[in-house]
């Protein structure tokens, strides 16, 4: 997938960085690594894993009585779990800031397409380790993974309080 390339400049370090960024078309997404400067593309539309991930968490008990937008909330924080790592073994995020290959910042203070525009190939997400699972082991993934960001209905997860302590 072709993305175009947007120079960043980092709002630690004051360094400038190309990077790619969204065409803001509904349903796709660059996802960045939480560790590393790589990317990877997604559309939502036609990845049957994101589909599949929406589904499971749509049947969690814990999620009961919450809306469309707010389960759609949930997926986009917990699919990264459902993707492929990067080379350097660390999860591609929805919605993270492309790093600054300076100092590691995702904070940033200017973005604009680079003049002249140029491009970039991502390559698709995968889901390899995901497809291997059986269908317990992806639903205890899932279930850890939405325990951090909880709290759901009435009472917090135990992992929840965790973060708060």
């Amino acid at each position: 997938m072709k993305a175009i390339l947007h120079t960043y400049t980092c709002f630690d370090c004051d360094v400038n960085y190309v990077a790619a960024c969204e065409s803001g078309a509904y349903g796709q997404f660059i996802l960045s690594s939480v560790g590393t400067s790589e990317q990877v593309y997604m559309n939502a539309l036609d990845d049957c894993i994101y589909d599949e991930v929406s589904n499971y968490i749509k049947k969690m008990p814990i999620l009961d009585g919450l809306d469309d937008s707010e389960h759609a909330e949930i997926l986009q924080k917990v699919f990264k779990i459902a993707c492929d790592k990067d080379s350097k073994g660390f999860y591609f995020d929805l919605y993270l800031a492309p790093r600054c290959p300076n100092c590691g910042s995702k904070k940033r203070y200017d973005c604009k397409i680079t003049d002249p525009v140029e491009y970039v190939d991502l390559d698709y997400v995968t889901h390899t380790e995901w497809k291997n699972l059986s269908e317990s082991e992806k639903n205890k993934r899932l279930e850890k993974e939405v325990n951090k960001h909880g709290p759901f209905g009435s009472f917090p997860s135990p992992d929840f309080i965790k973060t708060l302590e």
